[in-house]
């Protein structure tokens, strides 16, 4: 004999056997916004990793440049020259930049002094460039090299002791008789 009893457990145990479409649906769901997470995650990721190496590049380009420009200054030829009459030291500077002779060439001109300026200038966009030129003495043009560009600020200072022994900074060099220290 049928039974209604026994007609409702089957309806019970037939659902227990799959899943329904509400089930599926909220399933779907969940898995794709895990994905959605992963793949920003992963995005994310890459971005910073790009970043970084980015700015490593240019810490390694600055330290580059930094070395370069100590390695000339370091080679600087102490040295006077005649300037309107007057027998002063080769060596020039104001904050956008300075004037020197050295024979560590960025060119490798080897056995000749080179007549080095680096200057601080403005770019289009309104970020700053660091500018080497090099000319062997009596040269009208030079070799030019833009070492540093997209900077937001640049300037230079010349250090020197005074005559109480304190050392100080200034950020122009218009002693005729002597090298800045650093």
């Amino acid at each position: 004999m049928f039974n209604a009893e026994d007609n409702r457990q089957s309806t019970i145990d037939n659902s227990k056997h799959g899943f329904t479409l509400i089930e599926l649906i909220i399933a779907i769901a969940i898995l794709s916004l895990v994905i959605v997470m992963l793949g920003g995650a992963m995005s994310l990721g890459i971005r910073s990793v790009e970043k970084g190496e980015r700015e490593v590049v240019e810490l390694e380009r600055l330290r580059s440049v930094i070395l370069t420009m100590d390695r000339q200054i370091q080679s600087l030829i102490p040295s006077t020259h005649d300037k309107d009459g007057e027998k002063v030291v080769w060596f020039e500077g104001d904050e956008k930049g300075c004037l020197f002779l050295t024979n560590a060439s960025l060119w490798g001109r080897k056995d000749a002094f080179v007549e080095v300026s680096y200057s601080i200038r403005d770019d289009e966009d309104g970020t700053l460039r660091i500018i080497e030129v090099e000319r062997l003495t009596g040269e009208e043009e030079g070799l030019e090299t833009v070492l540093l560009e997209g900077l937001e600020e640049a300037e230079f200072a010349y250090f020197f002791t005074d005559t109480d022994g304190e050392g100080k900074w200034t950020d122009s060099w218009d002693k005729k008789d002597k090298f800045p220290e650093a």
